[in-house]
C-alpha cells in the first residue's frame, strides 16, 4: 500500500509481557503491511515497556499513569486524582503524534490514553488477551470502535457489536521458531511470566531434583523474575541439580520454547498463544490470584484440546508435581501428540487479521498483509 501520509500506528499499554508482547507483534504486522508505515508505542516508564521497547528500535512515549484494581484505597485514590492529568496528557501526545488509529493493549496506562483517543475522536481499539476480560478493558470497550479477543469466551462481558475474535498476536520469532526441532535430549522449560512466580521458584527445584534421578539426559531452564535468580540458582546448587539454567530474564523466548519438550508455566494468555504457534506440551499453574481467575480459564483452552494439563497452586506438592510430570517426561510419543494439539489451536494470522481491521478503522484500506510467516 501506498500513502501520501506515514500510516502510524500508536500502541498504548504494557506493564507486563503478557500486555506488551502482543503489541509488539502488531506492530510488526503493520510494518510489513503498509509502505512507509511508523509505530510509536506509548508506556509507563517503570513497566516492562520502558526497556524493552526502546531496545527493539520503537519510538517510546513514557505517560505516568497509577493502577486502580488491586490497589489500596490510598493508592485508589492517589490513581483517580491523577487520572485527568493522565488523559490529557494523552490528549496532547495523541494531537503531537496525529495517529491513523490507536491500539490500547492493556495495563493502566492504557486506561487514560485510549480513552483520550476515543473522546477526540480518533478511531481506536483494544486487545484483550485474556478469556475473562479486565476492568480497564471492560471500561474503554463502551468508548473505542473495536473489541479485539483471542477467547470466545470473553465477548460474554463485553459489547459484542464491537468484538472480533482473532486470537492473541504472536511475534514473528516465534512463527519462526515453530519450524526448530529440539536435539534429542529431554528439556524443561520453566516460565512463571515476565514478573516471575515465587511458588514456582520455591517448589520446582525440588520437583526437577527428585525428576532427575529417573529422567536420563534430562535439563531445565528456569526463568525466575527480575532479582530472583541467584537465590534458585543456588537452590538447584544445593539439591546437585546438574544442567540447570536460570535465568531472570528470558529475551528469545521463543527460541527457548522451541528447544522445550515440557514447559511448565503460568497460564497468562500470551504464553498459552505462544505455547500454540510453536506447538508445545504443557503443564499450566495459573496464578490463584488472577483476576476472576481469568489464567485457570485461558489454560483450558489447551487442556480441553489434550495440548496441556493444569495444576492448582494450592495442591502443588513436590510428590503431586512428580506423579505429573514423570509420566510425560518418560513417554516421548505422548508429549509429541500435546504437541501437535496444541499447534492446530494456534492462531498464526492473530496479527495480520488484526493489522487488516486497524487498517480498515483508519480509512488507509490495506490489503491482506503480506511478508509475514506462519507457524505451520
Amino acid at each position: 500500500m501506498t500513502s501520501s501520509a506515514p500510516a502510524k500506528l500508536m500502541v498504548v499499554g504494557g506493564g507486563t509481557g503478557g500486555h506488551l508482547y502482543p503489541g509488539i507483534a502488531v506492530a510488526e504486522a503493520w510494518l510489513a503491511s503498509i509502505d512507509g508505515a511508523e509505530v510509536v508505542f506509548v508506556g509507563s516508564p517503570n513497566g516492562l515497556e520502558g526497556r524493552v521497547v526502546p531496545e527493539l528500535g520503537y519510538r517510546f512515549i513514557p505517560v505516568e499513569a497509577r493502577r486502580l484494581k488491586n490497589a489500596g484505597i490510598v493508592e485508589r485514590l492517589k490513581s483517580l486524582v491523577r487520572m485527568p492529568m493522565a488523559i490529557l496528557a494523552g490528549y496532547r501526545i495523541i494531537r503531537g503524534e496525529r495517529p491513523q488509529v490507536i491500539l490500547g493493549v492493556g495495563g493502566y496506562v492504557s486506561g487514560p490514553v485510549v480513552l483520550a483517543a476515543a473522546l477526540s475522536g480518533r478511531p481506536s481499539a483494544v486487545a484483550e488477551q485474556n478469556a475473562r476480560p479486565g476492568l480497564t478493558n471492560r471500561i474503554l470497550a463502551k468508548f473505542v470502535k473495536r473489541v479485539y479477543t483471542a477467547f470466545p469466551e470473553a465477548i460474554e462481558r463485553l459489547p459484542a457489536q464491537k468484538v472480533k475474535e482473532l486470537g492473541n498476536p504472536v511475534r514473528q520469532d516465534f512463527l519462526k521458531a515453530a519450524e526448530q526441532t529440539n536435539d534429542g535430549a529431554i528439556h524443561v522449560l520453566i516460565l512463571g511470566g515476565s514478573q516471575g512466580a515465587r511458588s514456582l521458584n520455591q517448589g520446582l527445584p525440588e520437583v526437577i531434583a527428585q525428576l532427575q534421578k529417573r529422567v536420563p539426559k534430562l535439563s531445565v531452564m528456569h526463568q525466575t523474575g527480575r532479582d530472583r535468580d541467584e537465590a534458585v540458582r543456588k537452590t538447584y546448587t544445593d539439591l546437585h541439580v546438574d544442567n540447570a539454567d536460570v535465568q531472570s530474564f528470558i529475551d528469545d523466548m521463543a527460541t527457548e520454547i522451541a528447544k522445550a519438550d515440557l514447559v511448565v508455566a503460568r497460564a497468562g494468555a500470551t504464553t498459552v498463544a505462544e505455547l500454540a504457534c510453536i506447538g508445545r506440551a504443557a503443564v499450566f499453574i495459573p496464578f490463584p490470584f488472577a483476576a476472576d481467575d481469568h489464567q485457570a480459564a485461558n489454560a483450558a483452552s489447551l487442556v480441553s484440546a489434550g495440548a496441556a494439563l493444569m495444576q492448582r497452586e494450592d495442591g502443588m506438592t513436590t510428590e503431586r508435581m512428580v506423579d505429573l510430570l514423570l509420566p510425560l517426561l518418560v513417554d516421548r510419543d505422548r508429549l509429541d501428540a500435546m504437541g501437535q494439539a496444541a499447534l492446530e489451536r494456534g492462531r498464526p494470522q492473530a496479527a495480520a487479521s488484526m493489522v487488516d481491521d486497524l487498517a480498515q478503522l483508519s480509512g488507509l484500506g490495506v490489503s491482506r498483509p503480506h511478508g509475514l510467516e506462519e507457524c505451520r
